[in-house]
């Protein structure tokens, strides 16, 4: 299992408010997937692997938590967005004042992450642990 650090949001439409309505609501129009750019194909990630979503425009705000449960595999009709992973949400903060934040971790802010890292597995899991202790009702995964 590997430990990912994806982005959550756009710099148009960033993660705000009650944050499980956010990722509710993205998971109506998208289904429950991580969308990546065509220049960016996470070609090591795999199923069972965590991903550590970050916050957009809030760039040291970690604010869920999610399974990989696909193969990296191309999304239909999204010219934007040409790769995905299908991902179970298994904790989101309820918005981003509750949110931890990297420094919380040992990772210092998120400069030059453009759309995912890999993390080690020590600040993955204090990622994770942070995460879930600021976990909000969710009931979406």
């Amino acid at each position: 299992m590997a430990y990912w650090l994806v982005n959550s949001g756009t710099r148009e439409e960033p993660p705000t408010g009650y944050l499980p309505d956010y990722y509710r609501q993205w998971e109506q129009l998208h289904g429950p997937v991580q969308k990546f750019p065509a220049t960016h194909r996470p070609r090591d990630m795999r199923p069972g692997d965590i991903l550590i979503h970050r916050a957009v425009k809030s760039p040291d705000r970690i604010v869920a938590v999610a399974e990989v449960t696909s193969v990296v595999h191309p999304t239909r009709n999204d010219p934007r967005w040409k790769w995905q992973v299908e991902r179970r949400l298994l904790h989101v903060c309820r918005d981003l004042t509750s949110a931890p934040v990297l420094a919380d971790i040992d990772e210092g802010r998120a400069k030059g992450l453009r759309v995912f890292k890999s993390l080690t597995s020590s600040h993955g899991e204090h990622a994770r642990t942070l995460i879930a202790a600021a976990d909000a009702p969710w009931g979406g995964g």
